[in-house]
């Protein structure tokens, strides 16, 4: 066992990473109750891919093949390879994150006028029939 695998908590919690049957999903919902085994969980699933089912219940203990994931953590080069439409998803809420303190530095809510972000942050590419209005928001 890895030791990254050990830090992982065993039983799953609502919020948590998993994948279950090849798929990502978002834990919503755990129920425990008491088995022949010990303690089981119920648990609902909310799947992050175009296929279906989109949410799922499953009891968690009797999945041969699930797996909790921590929140940050990225694909391991064993995993299957990410869609292109995931990768661009985990790139742009990177984006997001990095010019947060820029939208909103105080986190009180909206301002009374927001910055001007850099375009390195952004996927802006910037032309020359933007700049005067630009100027004028400016």
């Amino acid at each position: 066992m890895s030791q990254a695998q050990a830090i992982i908590p065993r039983n799953p919690r609502v919020g948590m990473l998993a994948i279950v049957r090849k798929r990502r999903a978002v834990i919503s919902e755990v129920r425990p109750f008491d088995g022949q085994d010990g303690v089981l969980h119920l648990i609902r699933l909310d799947y992050k891919d175009d296929s279906r089912p989109e949410t799922e219940e499953l009891i968690w203990e009797l999945e041969p093949a699930r797996r909790l994931l921590e929140p940050n953590e990225l694909p391991r080069a064993s995993d299957p390879p990410m869609p292109a439409e995931d990768f661009d998803a985990l790139i742009r809420s990177a984006r997001w994150t990095a010019i947060s303190p820029y939208l909103d530095p105080d986190a009180d809510g909206p301002l009374q006028r927001m910055p001007i972000c850099s375009p390195f942050h952004g996927a802006v590419q910037v032309e020359d029939y933007q700049l005067i209005p630009l100027l004028k928001a400016l």
